[in-house]
């Protein structure tokens, strides 16, 4: 993976925050919350360009067919100019039409996971909650309850590591290792209403979104967490876990894995991007067991859920103290 990058000059009005286990330096405001004096060198740094001061080179074609180019530059036009470069760097020119709130949740959700692809980790649209002996993703369709899902574990007092990114480091033996990544969930105003969390205490996404950003209410630990299970949601008249094969966990994580989620603004184009999907994908799929989960999405019918999920894990391997 790449490493820590000889850091830039950057604004004095720059911050520092930290997420996927990595430190950002940024001109930019990002919705996370600011840490203290940086010592050492940033693993990230996001930096505000000129016009005429743009950093040379072009974007190259991914490497080997399943390891993304060392650089992705991206034009949208009145929105902005951006470059993705070497999982280090991460160039912005903005345009008129863009602001700095949008700008902020644009370079997290997509510009850093970019760069994280570039660092060697593999990323997929996916809830992830601390379990016993490590985390859980839980993968669903848009709009298919995996917010919903993690929420009633963090009522049972599980941290959520990610509400939207499955950030995988690969390694050659062991379980996968899962990067906790935003401290924050992002909601419709029922579901905070359900959870009853507080709609004054929350923002925006953002401007003329219903959708709102909470702080996640269980601390989550700092350093990855060996990744024990996946479980599919699938609505079902009841909770109930049921198998799934390698085969069938292969198709289903390619279909969210997040770069062709969003390959319009990541790759140069979807052709370039299934390549590496699917080497990702059936990456995961041989090295951990997963299985249908079968619930309602009302949360009355998710009483239980924290016990259904603890009496599966408890039947895996437990996982040694050198793995």
């Amino acid at each position: 993976m790449t490493g820590r990058q000889h850091p830039e000059t950057l604004a004095e009005n720059s911050q520092i925050y930290s997420a996927f286990g990595l430190t950002i330096h940024s001109d930019f405001a990002l919705p996370l919350e600011a840490q203290p004096a940086l010592v050492g060198e940033a693993d990230v740094s996001i930096r505000r360009g000129l016009p005429g001061d743009w950093p040379a080179g072009t974007a190259g074609p991914a490497r080997a067919g399943h390891e993304c180019a060392a650089r992705q530059d991206l034009d949208l036009g009145d929105w902005g100019k951006f470059a993705v470069i070497a999982g280090s760097r991460i160039h912005v020119l903005p345009g008129p039409a863009s602001d700095e709130r949008t700008l902020g949740f644009f370079l997290l959700e997509k510009l850093l996971v970019q760069a994280l692809y570039q660092r060697g980790l593999w990323i997929f649209h996916a809830s992830v909650v601390a379990m016993e002996q490590g985390a859980v993703a839980i993968l669903a369709p848009p709009g298919g309850g995996k917010t919903t899902v993690a929420l009633a574990l963090q009522a049972a007092d599980r941290a959520i590591l990610d509400d939207d990114i499955l950030a995988i480091e690969p390694r050659p033996r062991g379980p996968l290792l899962v990067r906790p990544g935003l401290p924050a969930i992002k909601l419709w105003p029922e579901q905070a209403r359900r959870f009853g969390i507080p709609l004054a205490s929350l923002a925006r996404q953002l401007p003329g979104r219903e959708k709102l950003v909470a702080p996640l209410l269980v601390e989550a630990p700092g350093q990855p967490l060996p990744l024990r299970k996946i479980y599919i949601l699938r609505p079902g008249p009841e909770l109930a876990i049921e198998p799934l094969t390698p085969t069938a966990l292969t198709r289903l994580l390619i279909a969210h894995w997040y770069g062709l989620l969003y390959a319009g603004e990541m790759f140069a184009s979807d052709r370039e991007a299934r390549p590496i999907a699917f080497h990702q994908a059936a990456g995961v799929a041989r090295r951990t067991p997963a299985a249908w989960l079968l619930a309602r999405r009302e949360w009355e019918g998710l009483a239980g859920l924290d016990e259904i999920i603890r009496e599966d894990l408890a039947r895996l391997p437990l996982i040694s103290a050198g793995s």
